[in-house]
């Protein structure tokens, strides 16, 4: 049976008119005992309940949307249309009827119960039990029910393994509620996961219309988890599992696989959807596989790779509350170079007496080695006193050049290697360059920073360590150039540069950084411990949870308003806890396994030990209302900042003041470690006051669990730093401090021109825009004096958070700083008092109201525009590009090319830009110039320069005419294979000219080499002489 309508009435009165013509069953909603949610996802919530009428459990599936708008009875019909169209097949959910509870007016399918949970937690709890003829019956049930909902025309769109449920055995297709008949629009951004979507979608989402293909190829994606026991693509962040998708990467086979089922799973997840086969077509296949034949790793070699990456960056459970990568200063600790490490088989083979003298210098060589790369690590990783660090890092490159000629020269260093005090001063450098990292940690995390009492202290050990190094390295008979005067300027300099801006920052920054008594927050510290246990340790703490706040400490506002209620079905509400408002909002902790749950409310615990930060939400805990778990966080009376900009223009010094908030919430999470991952103006809500705070972590919005659509991928990539674009699977970029602040440059833009970067791109417009070194544009308004100065300081701000290469990118302490100096400038007592929201925006129906700001409009262009070039440098064009220019007859931009090069010393340039001087092309003729020129480039071996300074010898009133001279360069000219040099100096041999002796013999042998070298006079004379080339 399928549900009939009429597209002239409305879906609500056609679901009224089944109802009431007993179409559908309904069932009074009282007669459902124990309902408890189970699930939620990224369309709908799912609960368990015992059915009276029934007399067994059922799933209540109630739909996302306002359930009094058309838009959700359109989406709940549909979904009622498709299942009841598939009814009562043994691998489709079983359909019963619909139920309205009267109270909430909410509506729910009635649904078969599958009491053992998702395919995912099934394979994940009990895959070592299942044999292979268990695995194909399971790929025959999903290939079963698929292939019934395509013989009714329907594709469904979102076919991944928590839409498979298994109950007693029988696996069941659930969740049709984005599937659609195969001729209606199917280009929705709604459903999918990455690795489970058809590429072609993936690449344009708008354009491409799934059908049955788009199912198959998720089909194959599914056959292969059953192979493996584990999700596609399993700890790899989304967007890099969409670029690995979608330039052709798929999973690796699994041995001990049928090779048949390898086919079989390989021809569905074809790229080409022409070239996957029907449901049909694989129904048979498995039907007739043999098990026999099994794939072994070890003996077999497939293009298909998947290179795994480890380490906690990729574990979806801690995408946002992270380690910050695995350059964290945390990650190399005091004790990570033990004796252990002296003990190495990467050292390679020597013999002989020489070898004999080495051996106990293998180990120590080796962990220097070691060192010097866990130093340049940290270097990487450091957010603070940079200058200090450059000051070490050159000793220790310096260290580890004195180290690469130790070991290609053995031999020579023999006596030193016999020598026992050169061994004893090998593991005192061992200790000064762990002293050098420890001291590099210390001084680059703030939170470290506090034990150094006075700034005396930073420049004492400075110093010790910087003369100990050079004591050592005079022991070890390593030549360096450290000690100089020069250098010790540049060290001094470094450290009153380095130290002064730390005591400054420290003395500005506040932000719940600084506690009462002038010292760093211990609550950093803290944190940081809190996360080492939760990510570094083998063994979880169950001591680090979330704070339980029982039900009746929760209660409703005095008065209650239309906006108590946020979010997707009204689901985030106020509450009133301790005389504050909250918000809480429904968190999934059912459907977890211990490890998980344990990560989870870790990962809470942390939350809530950010509250020093008033300009971090504050998360209360967790709670249970409503038969739901809940998050309890602070209320934000404006909602998110993205919100407030668009229903109100903010004034300038609003956006200053509101950018150095969320300036203080970043440095206080990342002074943790901590790094939020997702950074946008959706993500900071605005608290009482127009107070920013930095909210919406991974588990503030675990209620729905992993996405099961592409929107939370395509919002992203607005806001990402290039090195994250340029990701993949076989080239893995972690998530660093340095990315976060690209995201916070991109997020000041959103800020200061109120709209979304790359509104309506799509990814692959966004990233090869961002690859290609271009960034949103920014446009400014005429203004007075004061607020054109404020704008340009924004401005500058901006792009120096959003430079391509990290590490040149702005620290956030130069953000702040930048900042802070707007704030004092232009933020006046005046300007405080002055209204920061200046009126309701008008509606912007065409988008003629953003069109001047923004790469993705057309306008603007009749405002001031400033290109994105932070340094405001003249840029010079390579080399090459210029000849391309000239060939091109684009002359001027040739010249000015060659110009450039030639003033700073290059020999090429230096020829050419003597042939435009000699022949006067765009520039006056300067034959005396131009031949100076070509001497100076035909002196540094430039062939074509050695044949024009011939040659300008030649009938040239500035110069005597020196034969000798000029058959000294034409000769270099052609024994540098220049074929008009060859031929010339062959004629000139030949012939006798210019009074050389004849040399037919050699003037031939010239000849030859410049027709070899397609020198067309060359071959036409030996033409003419009879003479084969």
């Amino acid at each position: 049976m399928s549900l009939q309508y009429n597209r002239k009435d409305s879906f609500k009165s056609a679901l009224k008119s089944a109802l009431k013509r007993g179409l559908i069953k309904e069932f009074n909603y009282n007669t459902f005992k124990n309902i408890t949610e189970i699930a939620r996802g990224g369309y709908g919530t799912v609960y368990r309940a015992n059915s009276t009428g029934l007399g067994k459990h059922v799933a209540l599936k109630s739909l996302y949307e306002n359930e009094n708008s058309e838009l959700f009875f359109k989406k709940f019909v549909k979904e009622l249309t498709n299942i009841t169209a598939v009814n009562n097949h043994d691998n489709i959910i079983n359909f019963y009827g619909v139920s309205i509870d009267p109270l909430e007016e909410t509506y729910y399918l009635v649904l078969q119960y599958a009491k053992d949970g998702n395919l995912r937690t099934y394979l994940r709890n009990n895959f070592e039990s299942l044999n292979w003829k268990t695995k194909i019956k399971m790929a025959k049930d999903i290939t079963s029910g698929l292939r019934c909902i395509h013989e009714e025309n329907i594709v469904h769109k979102d076919l991944y393994s928590k839409n498979i449920l298994v109950h007693e055995g029988r696996l069941l297709i659930t969740d049709l509620g984005l599937s659609q008949l195969v001729d209606a629009n199917s280009k929705s951004m709604g459903g999918g996961v990455a690795a489970y979507t058809d590429p072609r979608y993936l690449r344009d989402q708008m354009k491409y219309k799934r059908d049955k293909s788009s199912d198959i190829y998720s089909l194959g994606v599914l056959f292969w988890e059953l192979s493996s026991g584990r999700p596609p693509f399993h700890n790899i962040p989304p967007f890099t599992i969409y670029k690995s998708v979608t330039s052709g990467e798929r999973e690796k086979p699994v041995n001990e696989t049928p090779r048949d089922y390898i086919d079989i799973y390989s021809s569905a997840w074809e790229d080409d959807p022409n070239k996957r086969p029907t449901v049909g077509d694989i129904f048979k296949s498995l039907e007739n596989i043999k098990l026999e034949n099994i794939y072994d790793e070890t003996n077999d070699n497939h293009d298909i790779q998947l290179d795994e990456t480890n380490g906690n960056q990729h574990i979806q459970l801690e995408a946002n509350i992270n380690n910050q990568s695995q350059t964290s200063t945390d990650a190399f600790s005091r004790d990570s170079i033990s004796s252990a490490s002296y003990t190495t088989s990467n050292w390679k083979e020597v013999t002989g007496d020489v070898g004999e003298a080495v051996k106990p210098f293998i180990p120590l060589i080796e962990a220097v080695t070691l060192v010097i790369s866990e130093i340049i690590k940290v270097y990487e990783a450091a957010q603070y006193n940079k200058k200090i660090c450059n000051s070490l890092m050159d000793r220790v490159i310096a260290a580890e050049a004195a180290f690469k000629s130790l070991k290609r020269r053995q031999t020579e260093n023999e006596l030193n290697f016999r020598n026992q005090e050169y061994y004893y001063s090998f593991i005192r450098f061992i200790e000064i360059m762990k002293r050098i990292k420890n001291f590099m940690i210390d001084i680059s995390s703030l939170f470290k920073y506090q034990k150094f009492v006075h700034s005396g202290s930073v420049k004492d050990r400075f110093n010790s360590l910087v003369e100990d190094f050079d004591v050592i390295m005079t022991e070890l008979h390593f030549t360096m150039a450290f000690t100089n005067e020069e250098q010790r300027r540049i060290d001094q300099s470094a450290l009153e540069s380095d130290i002064s801006d730390m005591t400054k920052f420290l003395e500005r920054i506040g932000g719940g950084i600084i506690d009462e008594n002038k010292k760093i927050n211990i609550v950093l510290r803290e944190v940081s411990l809190m996360r080492e246990k939760l990510y570094y340790s083998d063994v979880s703490d169950k001591n680090i949870k979330a704070t339980e706040i029982e039900s009746t400490e929760l209660s409703d506002p005095l008065t209650l308003k239309p906006t108590d209620g946020r979010g997707r079905n009204r689901q985030v509400i106020k509450k009133i806890y301790q005389n504050f408002e909250v918000a809480c909002k429904p968190i999934n902790l059912q459907n977890n396994d211990p490890k998980e749950a344990a990560r989870i409310q870790g990962h809470l615990a942390i939350l809530g030990n950010l509250r020093d930060s008033p300009n971090i939400i504050r998360f209360y805990g967790l709670s249970y209302i409503e038969n739901s778990d809940v998050t309890v966080t602070e209320w934000a009376e404006y909602g998110s900042l993205r919100d407030l900009y668009c229903k109100f223009d903010i004034a300038l010094h609003g956006k200053v003041q509101i950018a150095l908030g969320i300036c203080r919430g970043l440095t206080f999470l990342h002074s943790c470690d901590i790094l939020h991952h997702d950074i946008r103006c959706e993500h900071i809500m605005m608290a009482t006051g127009l107070v920013p705070k930095i909210a919406k972590f991974k588990y503030s919005r675990e209620a729905s669990g992993p996405t099961t659509d592409m929107k939370g991928v395509t919002d992203i990539t607005h806001w990402m730093a290039p090195e994250k674009l340029r990701d993949s699977t076989k080239n893995h970029v972690p998530y660093t401090f340095k990315c976060e602040i690209f995201s916070f440059g991109m997020l000041l833009w959103e800020l200061v021109f109120e709209k979304m970067p790359y509104e309506s791109w799509n990814i692959m417009e966004i990233k090869e825009h961002v690859l290609a070194g271009k960034r949103e544009r920014i446009t400014l308004r005429e203004a007075p004096p004061d607020v054109q100065k404020v704008q340009k300081g924004l401005a500058k701000i901006i792009m120096s958070a959003w430079r391509d290469d990290p590490e040149i990118r702005a620290s956030l302490q130069n953000i702040y700083f930048n900042l802070d100096q707007l704030a004092d400038e232009y933020c006046s007592p005046d300007k405080e008092c002055a209204p920061v929201l200046l009126s309701v925006k008008p509606l912007d129906l065409d988008g003629s109201l953003s069109r001047v700001v923004s790469v993705s409009d057309e306008g603007g262009f009749d405002l001031l525009d400033i290109n994105f070039n932070i340094d405001e440098i003249s840029q010079i064009i390579p080399l090459e590009e210029g000849i391309a220019e000239h060939r091109k007859r684009e002359h001027v931009k040739a010249w000015e090319c060659f110009l450039a090069h030639a003033d700073l010393g290059n020999a090429t340039a230096k020829y050419w830009k003597g042939y435009y001087l000699w022949e006067g092309i765009v520039v006056e003729k300067d034959r005396e110039q131009a031949s100076r020129l070509f001497k100076e480039a035909a002196d540094e071996e430039i062939a074509a320069a050695q044949l024009r300074y011939a040659i300008s010898l030649i009938n040239n009133p500035l110069v005597k005419f020196d034969r000798e001279i000029f058959l000294k360069y034409l000769t270099k000219s052609a024994d540098n294979n220049n074929p008009t040099a060859q031929f010339n100096l062959g004629e000139v041999y030949l012939y006798g000219k210019l009074n050389q002796k004849k040399d037919e013999e050699l003037g031939i042998k010239y000849l030859r080499l410049a027709a070899l070298n397609d020198q067309p006079k060359a071959k036409e004379l030996l033409k003419k002489l009879g003479i084969d080339n």
